[in-house]
Parts: structure tokens; sequence; C-alpha cells
């Protein structure tokens, strides 16, 4: 029974999980097609990717959000300095592996502690 009950929590939070990417791939692609077309029409990166703030920040739910290129930082919403956010892309960029995830930014880079709400 306890094998069974397993199984059955298991399927229900693959099911959540795969509704959840559905529901943010659904999110998505509008905004990916708006920045596209701006793209197409000239508008320029920035301003096709600033034309996404709420919608960036809706998808990943966050308070801010931010776009590197080179040197140049471009935030939305709520988000560390523009200083802070170079030294992360910085360790990111010098790390072996490839993306970064963590639950506690912290944990993977020491210079988060300064990134703490007070």
């Amino acid at each position: 029974a306890l094998t069974m009950t397993a199984e059955v929590f298991s399927l229900f939070v693959k099911m959540k999980e795969e509704e959840r990417a559905q529901e943010v791939a659904a999110a998505s692609g509008p905004a990916r097609q708006r920045v596209l077309r701006m793209l197409e029409e000239g508008s320029g990166l920035r301003a096709a990717l600033a034309s996404l703030q709420s919608n960036i920040m809706d998808v990943m739910e966050c308070d801010g959000a931010s776009v590197t290129f080179g040197n140049k930082v471009h935030r939305f919403g709520t988000t560390p300095t523009s200083q802070q956010i170079l030294a992360l892309v910085e360790h990111v960029s010098t790390r072996d592996q490839g993306a970064l995830c963590a639950a506690d930014l912290s944990q993977v880079w020491p210079g988060a502690q300064g990134l703490r709400e007070p």
C-alpha cells in the first residue's frame, strides 16, 4: 500500500510539473513572437526587451530581471546593482559548468551574501 501511495504521489507531482511547464510555455510564446516581430521591424534589441518588462517578470515569477550585453546591464524591476550583476555574470562565465541554477545563490557564489534583502 505504501509503494502504491508513493507511486500515485510521484505521478501527481510529475503531472503538476508538466502542467506548470505548459503554462510557462504558453505565457512566453506571445512575448517571444513580439520580440521577434520588433527585431524584424528594426526596433532594436533594447526596445524589444524593454517592451516585455512585465511579461518577463510574470513568466519568471520575480520582482526583477536583468539582461547583460558585454558590460552593459539592462535592469527591470527590483534588482541588485549593475556592478553586482556584472560580478555574478563574471562568476558564471568562469565556471566549468554551463548553466547555473540554485535555490540559494550564496551556496554557489560567495558574492551573493551582499544581495540579501535587509
